[in-house]
C-alpha cells in the first residue's frame, strides 16, 4: 500500500483574498460583476451573487476576478469554513479566500478535502463574537495529494454518495408532506377528533418518563455518547456531529482538468 504525500497547501495553491469597494460610491455597486460574499457560499456550485460592482468598482479596491473553477472559502464571522466552487468568474469581499488548483490537484478532491477540516477550521479561528481565520492557517493545511486518477476515484465516490444522501433527503422532506395527511385521513384530525376515538393522557400510556443526564458533556470522542437537543431534528432523525463526509452536496464536477 503506497503512503500519499501530505504537503502544506500553500506549496500546491494559490491562495488570496478579495476586497470592498467603498459604499460611499455609489456607482461601484452598479454594474455586472458579480461580487460574492461569505453569505453566498453554498457548500457547492456557486454560479450567482446577491450583489454585483462595477468596472470602475474593481479597479478602484482590492477586489479582484476569480476565474470560474476557483475554490472559495469564508474566512470569518458565522461562516468560517464555508466553502464553493466558482461556476462564473466573479470577485469577492475580503471575508473570501480564493483558492487557485494546480493541475496536479483535482479542484472537487480538494473541496472535499477543506470540507472534512471545517471543524478543525473554525477550532483554529479568533475573534470571539466575530470568528476568523486567516489564510496562514489555509496554507499551512497539510493536504494528502495522491495521484491525480486516485484523487479523481476518491471524487467519483464522495459524488455519488452525495448524490445518494440528496435523494435520501428528499425522500425525507416528501414523507414530511405526506404522512401528516395519511393520518389524518385514516384517523381524522386529532383537534378535533372527528372519528371520536377514545382519549386519554399521555401519562396513562408511558411505561417510563425520565430525564437525562446533567453533566456537561465534551466534544472530544471520549466516554459515553450523549444526545442533545441540538442533535433532535424536526424531521424525526439524530443528527450526529460527523464532518467525514458532506450530509447532502450534489455532485459538483466542473471538468477534469484540474
Amino acid at each position: 500500500m503506497s503512503v500519499w504525500r501530505r504537503v502544506p497547501l500553500g506549496e500546491v495553491c494559490f491562495t488570496t483574498s478579495g476586497g470592498t469597494p467603498s459604499r460611499k460610491v455609489p456607482e461601484y455597486y452598479v454594474g455586472d460583476v458579480p461580487w460574492v460574499k461569505s453569505g453566498d457560499l453554498n457548500d457547492g456550485l456557486l454560479s450567482k451573487s446577491t450583489e454585483y460592482i462595477s468596472h470602475l468598482g474593481l479597479k478602484n479596491s482590492s477586489a479582484k476576478i476569480f476565474p470560474r473553477g476557483t475554490v472559495l472559502i469564508a474566512l470569518y464571522g458565522a461562516t468560517v469554513g464555508k466553502l464553493a466552487i466558482l461556476d462564473i468568474d466573479a470577485a469577492s469581499n475580503q471575508a473570501i479566500c480564493g483558492i487557485s488548483v494546480p493541475e496536479e490537484l483535482d479542484r472537487n478532491f480538494l473541496f472535499y478535502f477543506l470540507y472534512t477540516q471545517r471543524n478543525y477550521l473554525v477550532s483554529q479561528s479568533t475573534g470571539g463574537a466575530q470568528p476568523n481565520i486567516s489564510q496562514r492557517i489555509i496554507r499551512e493545511l497539510l493536504i494528502p495529494l495522491p495521484p491525480l486518477s486516485e484523487q479523481r476515484r476518491i471524487v467519483d465516490i464522495l459524488d455519488r454518495a452525495a448524490s445518494i444522501r440528496a435523494l435520501r433527503r428528499q425522500a425525507q422532506d416528501t414523507a414530511r408532506l405526506i404522512i401528516p395527511a395519511l393520518f389524518n385521513k385514516m384517523f381524522g384530525d386529532p383537534a378535533t377528533n372527528p372519528m371520536e376515538w377514545p382519549v386519554k393522557a399521555l401519562g396513562e400510556l408511558l411505561t417510563a418518563c425520565d430525564y437525562g443526564t446533567s453533566e456537561k458533556a465534551s466534544e472530544d470522542g471520549r466516554g459515553v455518547a450523549t444526545i442533545r437537543m441540538g442533535n433532535v431534528t424536526t424531521d424525526g432523525y439524530l443528527k450526529c456531529n460527523c464532518p467525514a463526509t458532506p450530509p447532502h452536496l450534489p455532485p459538483i464536477v466542473i471538468g477534469r482538468s484540474g
